[in-house]
């Protein structure tokens, strides 16, 4: 049996891949300190939050094997001697009751159960849950997201009011063992928020390191108005939640990227009601007894509103240079793959036939090629009128 597992549930957009992302690529430091990370990989932990929400499009749509992922991470939980981390943004939006569910069998196995979620201001979640739905093919204006989630229609809070999550999330936990994590406001140190969950998990994460392109990074705002548009010619025939993930992990964070993006910032007008609710969610918050890292004060956001566009600023003419620049760079990521391809000697001369890609991956190529292709005619023709 565990001596004590933490289970990270959130919030998405926190920091959340970040830590992740350390995390595996320490799993070998951490376990000789006592904390284990069970599974091979990140994967297996998405695939446990699937499982414990229930999610029946998601559960559809992993292998086979993901659909034993929790009853693996419970096993191999029973069976370790230390600490035990579990960590993923999809655990945040479980029912009351399979929340409740995970953490009875979680108290099965370890002596102590630990809940862990992560935390930033709103001025910067609302725009960064927007262009994080555009890469997942959702084609929502920012203007309509924001007004959903005023308007309580959106699932943004589902995932974004800590006070909410944890109340689902903390069934029969104390209130100590409860630990939320307020990442500061911009310009805090880079590495706060990893020293922060050492502190929480008791290691010592000097000196870890992750790979350097490893982050969930944002789009720019050009880039997301054009994901957005995108998104919403491919979703007219429908998205396969495959799809969804070619979207997210191929053409948004390897194609679509810019090296300088322009940062996407609330509206000024909704910052007073921005600062209102989360002032909301900090009453309720400081009243619980948590476990608090940070200053819960730091998820107000300040009163001064951030200069910037917003996305219906773009022009047709920055998204059709974006879209060029996508596919071209979409051209030089297949030619590189196909030089690399296995027993090809460099200057040597290529089998004029391609290795296949997956159907899934040939499917998104094709409706992504020829759309963009109909967008960049359309806009460069709007350009020259």
């Amino acid at each position: 049996m565990a001596e004590r597992v933490f289970l990270h549930v959130g919030t998405p957009k926190s920091g959340t891949t970040f830590l992740q992302t350390l995390w595996w690529a320490n799993k070998a430091a951490l376990r000789e300190q006592g904390l284990l990370l069970p599974g091979p990989g990140v994967a297996e932990h998405f695939h446990a939050s699937c499982v414990v929400r229930g999610h029946e499009r998601l559960l559809a749509s992993i292998p086979e094997a993901g659909h034993r992922a929790w009853d693996r991470v419970l096993t191999r939980t029973g069976e370790w001697s230390g600490d035990v981390l579990l960590s993923h943004e999809l655990f945040s939006p479980a029912s009351p009751g399979n929340a409740a569910r995970a953490l009875e069998q979680l108290g099965e196995v370890a002596q102590e159960v630990h809940v862990v979620l992560t935390v930033r201001d709103l001025a910067r979640q609302l725009p960064a849950e927007w262009q994080q739905r555009t890469k997942h093919g959702r084609s929502q204006t920012f203007a309509d997201f924001l007004t959903a989630v005023q308007d309580g229609s959106s699932s943004f809070w589902r995932v974004q009011d800590g006070p909410e999550v944890l109340q689902r999330w903390s069934a029969g936990v104390p209130a100590d063992r409860v630990h939320l994590v307020v990442l500061p406001g911009p310009g805090g140190p880079r590495t706060w928020l990893w020293d922060a969950l050492c502190d929480v998990t008791g290691v010592d994460g000097t000196g870890m390191s992750a790979p350097p392109t490893s982050g969930n990074e944002s789009l720019g705002l050009v880039q997301a108005e054009t994901m957005r548009r995108v998104s919403g010619t491919l979703s007219a025939d429908g998205l396969e939640k495959s799809t969804e993930r070619l979207l997210k992990g191929f053409f948004a964070d390897q194609v679509l990227r810019s090296t300088s993006p322009e940062k996407i910032v609330l509206p000024a007008d909704l910052r007073p009601w921005a600062r209102e609710r989360a002032q909301e969610m900090v009453t309720r918050l400081s009243s619980r007894g948590y476990h608090v890292v940070g200053d819960l004060d730091d998820l107000v956001p300040g009163p001064d509103p951030v200069d910037g566009r917003q996305p219906e600023e773009v022009t047709d003419g920055e998204v059709a240079t974006a879209a060029v620049e996508a596919l071209a760079r979409f051209v030089r990521h297949e030619e590189s793959r196909r030089a690399e391809r296995p027993g090809l000697a460099p200057g040597a001369d290529r089998d004029p036939r391609p290795a296949a890609p997956p159907p899934a991956a040939r499917s998104l190529g094709r409706r992504v090629r020829t759309r963009l292709g109909r967008l960049v005619r359309r806009m460069r023709g709007a350009g020259r009128s």
